[in-house]
């Protein structure tokens, strides 16, 4: 996923309620930290500190969309079969 991905879903769009998994799900919560830190990371690791608070929340979100997906749909077959 490139930052133009990341990007095109402003903050203030309505956003689809994630579907994410209880609290006891160390193992999936422990998967969505590691993607989240190397989004982060690989997306605006050289940004200003601006463009990093104007994006920050975009990213958390949309990995957590692709990842869970939303309630009353099911996340997309790459992840499923990812056991997640």
């Amino acid at each position: 996923e490139n930052r133009d991905d990341i990007l095109r879903h402003p903050s203030s769009d309505k956003r689809h309620k994630i579907n994410f998994p209880p609290a006891s799900s160390g193992k999936q919560w422990e998967d969505l930290d590691s993607k989240i830190v190397f989004k982060i990371d690989s997306l605006l690791g050289k940004s200003t500190l601006e463009h990093k608070l104007a994006t920050f929340g975009d990213i958390v979100y949309q990995t957590c969309l692709d990842t869970f997906g939303t309630r009353n749909t099911k996340p997309n077959a790459h992840h499923r079969e990812a056991g997640i």
